[in-house]
């Protein structure tokens, strides 16, 4: 009977043991870690194995379930993290090369000078700054200006310089006007891109000449009409001096910006005389694209 009652009590003991040793998780006072997610295709293979067996490779792969797929991109999502267009990237140019730059020689050769300047980005070779070719081509440009060139004045009309740089061999170029500055500067910047020549800007309200050789903008300019002229590289042959009136003039290649372009490039307005076909407008010596034939 003694020996019956010991029995019993480990049996007791034992089966106590049992339960109490491994408590249930909700219960413990130290936290889980955070269980890493299984793969949804280790997932998927895992359930179609017993535990001591492996998936054997040349089983066929399971299928995902639809909502583990990747969702398409929608549209706008493309859109917005697509790179821009190329006529919807900003666009800048320059035709200036070392040493083109010319200064006027005297007071009154501006016209000749832009010229010089303008033909020197466009022929291959040194540039020519001399003396004797700014002067010929002043003569020249006197020589083909109007009617209304004051015969024993000084000076070259804007249709001198066009008409001279045809005869040089650089057209063909003409003289264009426009009524706003920004419509202005818009054309110079489509005819210099699309032919890959300068253009001549008349300031000071036509006593000056500048020549243009590039700009920046918004877009390109041969590729859309949606673009904004925001800066233009002149060359002001009137550098180094200093106007009383205009101001000292910048360095040769300066990026004028459109804000402050203005202040020398002004409607054209000569005093004392009347030019019907130019008063009050932008006027500009612009290349034009050559036709076929």
């Amino acid at each position: 009977m003694q020996q019956l009652t010991r029995m019993l009590l480990a049996c007791v003991l034992l089966v106590g043991c049992s339960v109490g040793g491994a408590q249930p998780a909700a219960l413990t006072s130290e936290p889980l870690p955070t269980p890493t997610p299984t793969p949804p295709l280790a997932a998927s293979a895992r359930s179609t194995a017993t535990p001591e067996s492996t998936v054997s490779p040349s089983l066929p792969s399971p299928t995902l379930p639809a909502h583990s797929l990747p969702a398409s991109p929608s549209p706008r999502a493309v859109e917005s993290s697509a790179t821009p267009a190329p006529e919807q990237q900003e666009f800048s140019i320059n035709l200036y090369r070392e040493g083109a730059f010319i200064s006027q020689y005297t007071k009154y050769w501006c016209l000749p000078a832009a010229m010089q300047t303008m033909i020197n980005m466009l022929a291959e070779g040194e540039p020519d700054t001399s003396r004797e070719t700014q002067e010929r081509l002043y003569w020249q440009a006197r020589e083909l200006s109007t009617e209304t060139l004051r015969p024993n004045g000084k000076g070259a009309q804007p249709e001198g310089w066009a008409n001279s740089l045809n005869a040089e061999g650089y057209g063909p170029y003409s003289v264009h006007v426009e009524p706003t500055l920004k419509e202005a500067v818009a054309l110079a910047a489509r005819q210099l891109r699309l032919t890959g020549k300068p253009v001549g800007l008349l300031t000071w309200r036509g006593a000056h000449s500048w020549s243009m050789s590039g700009f920046e903008a918004t877009a390109d300019p041969a590729l859309t009409d949606d673009f904004e002229v925001t800066g233009v590289w002149i060359q002001d042959v009137w550098w180094p001096r200093v106007s009383t009136i205009w101001g000292e003039s910048p360095e040769p290649n300066s990026l004028i910006a459109m804000d402050d372009l203005g202040e020398d490039l002004r409607r054209y307005r000569r005093p004392g005389r009347t030019f019907p076909d130019k008063d009050g407008q932008y006027v500009l010596i612009i290349p034009l694209e050559e036709t076929a034939g």
